[in-house]
């Protein structure tokens, strides 16, 4: 991991299936958190963030169940807790599903980054661009948010990258 520059997640329900309780990709994102290395992700992905928990796989059942005090219980120890972030919302996932994807997610993703300490904010016009940075961390809320958050990630890269090279 210490080669690695940057990390990047797409969207699509990946993210909200499998990486967000991955323990693998809890560990790479806390490693990149902790280096402060860029970290970006885009639509679906800013759910991802939830593998750094500690207990990544309890949350996201927790959120299924519609407990989101123990959810918050399992989020506990969050690296990611008390960043500012964006999701795709929960309007436009209800749009999505019904028109494209045909299937329903188990959980609303802004209140489950909330749940976790996320300060979410979504932009309130469907589909309309909203990139959030904080740090290393940059997220896009949408796919209309691509070329901004590849903009904000290179140059996040960029300072982090010349910021290395400084002796």
């Amino acid at each position: 991991m210490s080669g690695h520059a940057g990390l990047f997640v797409p969207g699509g329900h990946a993210p909200v299936v499998d990486l967000m309780q991955d323990a693998a990709l809890g560990t790479i994102l806390r490693h990149f958190h902790e280096t402060r290395k860029p970290t970006a992700l885009l639509c679906h992905g800013p759910v991802a963030v939830a593998a750094a928990m500690p207990h990544a796989p309890e949350f996201r059942a927790a959120l299924i169940a519609g407990d989101k005090a123990r959810a918050a219980k399992y989020a506990q120890g969050w690296v990611y807790a008390d960043c500012r972030m964006t999701v795709f919302s929960a309007s436009e996932e209800r749009i999505a599903e019904g028109a494209l994807l045909h299937g329903k997610l188990y959980f609303d993703m802004p209140k489950a980054l909330e749940a976790a300490g996320g300060r979410v904010t979504t932009n309130p016009v469907d589909f309309a661009p909203s990139v959030v940075v904080d740090r290393e961390l940059i997220t896009g809320q949408n796919p209309s948010s691509d070329h901004q958050l590849a903009a904000q990630m290179v140059e996040v890269l960029n300072r982090s990258l010349a910021d290395a090279a400084t002796p």
